[in-house]
């Protein structure tokens, strides 16, 4: 008998626990945190993905087959349950089961990169070991029916998942595709909204919650690409620490403040939108401002590879730095541009294009994404990745191809978009904005030329100082 209510008291610690973790895990505050770093630290694309793996979830299992499911229960045959509806079986399946398990087998695939058979029977047995530890859980603990709930909902994400896994590996997922398909979504949650707001079915305040945060992210994304322009490029350890911690420390932060608002539903909506705001828009902004101020730490520049390093203060002196750069320019190379948006980096193209003897009229690539020139004794191609969402874009206009010619100049603005096409031989020109018109331009040479001239320097040195002794 001790052993059975050690075993009870046991399983009784370790359900709290579960439940414990199962609700902090499947709040939304979780989904909007991830979304967050995703956005503003990661990949906005990664971010968009997580965000319509989420609102599906949301839709699919937590709204519409948990409550067909629960009405489909039979608790007027079973008068254990019909009892006990209110206190146990009031949520079958686990709406947040349902959203943990979707979301981690989605970020699973996403490690994974690839979906082959491998991936979908190691998760298949890992789904099925979780299974097999609840369903020998609740049999210990069965008065309690939320290991089960959690089991169904389990299955219920985990099916769910792999269909928008599917999905999202047929589809390149940008902005516009996102919009196709959050609108319907949004529009079905507005639905419920708008119904439970007439009927003052206010139950379930997750709908309004979700409504809010949805709505304000589709629109804070649109209104940040047409006026802030935040890149969410890649930074050092130091700079993307500060990013997360700034992050985190925004969003507990404002959590906090709403946990001292009344508890209104209407104000969940507001509060939502609110917080959808903050990280698609003031966040991205902040971090676009504070950039500059940390271009020593978000600029990789290597000292033994510079050079020329100069100070521009106005477009006129541009040029002046343009011309010195033509000097150590030559057929083959390829030259990577790095700086933030209005940093200059079409303009300096402009100045060197224009020494080199370009005459016809040059235009910054941002639309066309390549622009040629052509001249007497020269070749060059001129790219601006930034509206590049994916690698078959990349290939649609020939940029391995090009990339290689050994007769052309090859200008890159935004080079992290296509890294994985780029050279391993390469010149750098990193722009850091210091003011309104103060630029600091730094030209660096990664190419096997530098080694060669660097080696030839030191035995020219060496053959001195042996002359001298």
């Amino acid at each position: 008998m001790n052993l059975i209510e050690s075993l009870q008291s046991l399983a009784s610690i370790t359900l709290s626990s579960f439940a414990t973790v199962f609700e902090m895990l499947g709040c939304l505050p979780i989904f909007v945190i991830l979304f967050a770093l995703f956005y503003l630290v990661y990949n906005k694309k990664f971010a968009y993905n997580y965000f319509l793996t989420y609102a599906s979830g949301f839709i699919i299992g937590s709204l519409f087959l948990k409550n067909v499911i629960r009405r489909a229960r039979p608790y007027e045959v079973n008068i254990n349950l019909k009892a006990n509806r209110d206190v146990y079986s009031g949520s079958l399946p686990s709406a947040k089961s349902t959203l943990i398990a979707e979301n981690s087998v989605f970020l699973y695939a996403s490690l994974h990169k690839k979906i082959n058979k491998n991936f979908l029977k190691g998760l298949l047995i890992l789904f099925l070991v979780i299974i097999c530890g609840f369903v020998s859980f609740s049999q210990i603990y069965f008065a309690n029916n939320y290991l089960l709930d959690c089991i169904l909902g389990l299955a219920i994400g985990f099916i769910i998942s792999m269909l928008i896994i599917k999905l999202l590996a047929k589809v390149n997922i940008n902005k516009k595709y996102m919009v196709i398909i959050c609108l319907p979504l949004l529009l079905i949650l507005l639905l419920i909204f708008v119904l439970e707001w007439f009927t003052n079915n206010f139950a379930n305040s997750a709908v309004f919650e979700f409504v809010g945060i949805s709505s304000s992210i589709i629109l804070g994304t649109f209104i940040e690409e047409r006026f802030i322009k935040f890149n969410e490029k890649k930074n050092n350890l130091f700079f993307t620490s500060f990013k997360v911690l700034i992050t985190i420390i925004f969003l507990i932060a404002y959590f906090y403040i709403c946990k001292l608002l009344p508890g209104i539903v209407i104000l969940s909506f507001v509060k939502y939108f609110i917080l959808g705001l903050i990280v698609t828009l003031l966040l991205p902004l902040i971090f676009s401002k504070l950039e500059k101020y940390f271009y020593v730490f978000s600029n990789e520049v290597s000292e033994k590879n510079i050079l020329l390093s100069s100070i521009s203060i106005s477009t006129k002196s541009t040029k002046k730095v343009a011309k010195k750069i033509c000097a150590f320019l030559s057929s083959g190379d390829v030259v990577l541009l790095s700086g933030d948006l209005g940093a200059g980096k079409s303009e300096l193209v402009r100045g060197i294009l224009t020494h080199k003897g370009v005459k016809k009229e040059i235009t910054s690539p941002t639309f066309t994404l390549v622009n040629e020139y052509n001249t007497q004794n020269n070749h060059f191609y001129h790219f601006d990745m930034y509206r590049i969402d994916d690698e078959q874009e990349v290939i649609n206009i020939d940029f391995p191809e090009i990339i290689d010619k050994e007769d052309a100049i090859k200008f890159i603005e935004w080079p992290e978009k296509v890294e994985r096409f780029l050279p391993k031989d390469y010149k750098k020109i990193t722009i850091v904005k210091l003011g309104k018109k103060c630029r600091n331009i730094i030209f660096e040479d990664y190419t096997n030329k530098t080694i060669e001239v660097s080696n030839k320097t030191k035995n020219i040195n060496n053959t001195t100082n042996n002359k001298n002794k």
